[in-house]
């Protein structure tokens, strides 16, 4: 018994340690998360699995707006007043014939919208809102 109790200790250690959020100083006071969640998705499967965890519009625009952004060859550091960072990877983009380029080259993120497929686009030279097709994958970074 006392071996199960650790073992599901370590385990909600490390789903805790995995979940961590990062505060940029933003004025609305919104968390990204450290790290992406695994995996490249359509914008239906982030919505159904991600839902308002997603971050909104806004929340991207802000980010763009109040942190500095510098690319490292494989995506950007962005880094709040605060000092405090994430790293976006360019994780690459999954095309409707179910292949993932640019992997390391350009990548994008949904955005929580449930009516159309929006999301952000970055590789070396830009940062840009895109629609996309519901079939295209992309990267997914939560906030709270």
């Amino acid at each position: 018994m006392k071996k199960s109790i650790f073992t599901f200790l370590m385990c909600l250690m490390a789903l805790s340690m995995s979940a961590q959020y990062v505060d940029l100083g933003l004025p609305s006071g919104t968390k990204w998360k450290n790290a992406n969640e695994s995996g490249i998705y359509s914008h239906e499967e982030a919505i159904s699995l991600f839902g308002r965890m997603l971050p909104t519009e806004q929340q991207w625009e802000e980010l763009g707006n109040e942190c500095s952004w510098n690319w490292n060859g494989y995506g950007y550091v962005v880094t709040g007043s605060n000092g405090n960072s994430i790293f976006l990877p360019a994780a690459g983009i999954r095309n409707y014939r179910n292949q993932i380029y640019g992997v390391g080259q350009e990548g994008g993120y949904w955005l929580y919208c449930e009516t159309r497929a929006i999301s952000i686009y970055l590789n070396a030279q830009k940062i840009a809102f895109s629609h996309h097709c519901d079939l295209d994958g992309n990267s997914v970074r939560l906030v709270r």
